[in-house]
């Protein structure tokens, strides 16, 4: 949707559009449609609703581009700060070093960090398979129908 600077909904104030939703572009370019543009707009928007709640008025988004990170496979990721771009090992590294900052408690990460580490060492990718009938119907029912 279509929203002012202030992610404001155009036409009802009351309204902030954030995240996905939300079409606002900075420099002529649309915002990505990333998790840190939303954390920020949704830190923005709570910031003027405390402040329209007040009598204020709403401020402008400026979203501040933090870097990009991305893993591509097992020891290989790719890393977007500014101009210093880095891709392998190193950026598999660092990709791991930001997402265990951005866990909030002590406990949580040592979790976080034993998780992936049992993960790395063994292989540790449990198979998927999906083996159930659809609700409501009985494999009687899907056999007869494929004849």
């Amino acid at each position: 949707m279509p929203v002012r600077s202030t992610l404001q909904l155009p036409g009802h104030d009351e309204v902030q559009v954030i995240g996905d939703l939300a079409e606002l572009e900075e420099n002529g370019e649309p915002l990505p449609m990333l998790a840190p543009v939303a954390i920020q707009q949704g830190e923005h928007a709570a910031a003027n609703v405390i402040a329209m709640s007040g009598g204020g008025a709403p401020t402008p988004f400026r979203y501040h581009d933090k870097g990009t990170m991305a893993t591509v496979g097992r020891n290989y990721a790719v890393v977007q700060l500014g101009r210093i771009r880095v891709a392998g090992f190193v950026g598999w590294l660092m990709w791991l070093v930001v997402h265990l900052t951005y866990i909030i408690s002590f406990r949580s990460k040592a979790v976080v960090l034993i998780n992936w580490a049992w993960n790395y060492i063994f292989y540790d990718r449990p198979v998927r398979l999906i083996t159930e009938v659809g609700p409501g119907r009985a494999a009687e029912q899907q056999t007869e129908e494929q004849r």
